[in-house]
């Protein structure tokens, strides 16, 4: 068996892309259980299993996520159609600003979900609203304008490769310790 048939669906072509796309939905929820957290915050809750989880997801699934378009996605739709280069910068500037609003909430989420610390509402409540400020318009832009082209533009060649480079970025993950943020 080769690496192409190991990491690429034998009845989608389009997989890689479809799963990227999927993601989305995983990245909408964590926005709600996001604000989940911050409005049990205001009363001096906190569930430390859905902390727990936002601090999970931020530090693993959503950098992984971001690497993906990142690495594999953004650069080939670029060479395919310069068109589409304002919003790939877009993305990028987008990508950037996720990453400041995390980092701004992810210690605080680490200490709530491990060291027993009191919530600070007034944190959790305006990172919330930020990521899903920041979120929201980004998520629409990839589902109205790059991933439509993605599915135009790429050729199967193209996703098999994407979809080699994807697992093996896995692979790695998995194989080597990586330190959250």
């Amino acid at each position: 068996m080769t690496a192409a048939e190991l990491v690429t669906s034998p009845t989608k072509k389009n997989a890689v892309l479809e799963n990227l796309l999927a993601f989305h939905r995983s990245i909408r929820a964590s926005l709600s259980v996001f604000d989940e957290t911050a409005s049990l915050a205001s009363a001096g809750l906190v569930d430390v299993i859905k902390t727990a989880a936002l601090y999970d997801f931020f530090c693993g699934p959503m950098r992984w996520h971001d690497d993906d378009e990142s690495k594999s996605l953004l650069p080939r739709l670029l060479r395919l159609r310069r068109s589409l280069q304002v919003a790939i910068e877009a993305c990028g500037a987008e990508h950037s600003k996720m990453d400041v609003a995390v980092a701004a909430v992810l210690f605080h989420l680490r200490e709530l979900s491990f060291a027993g610390a009191a919530p600070d509402a007034e944190l959790l409540r305006s990172a919330a609203w930020e990521l899903r400020r920041v979120l929201e318009p980004h998520l629409q832009r990839e589902e109205k304008e790059i991933f439509p082209a993605a599915f135009e533009l790429l050729s199967p060649g193209e996703l098999e490769e994407m979809a080699i480079e994807v697992h093996c970025r896995r692979l790695r993950r998995f194989t080597q310790k990586e330190s959250p943020p």
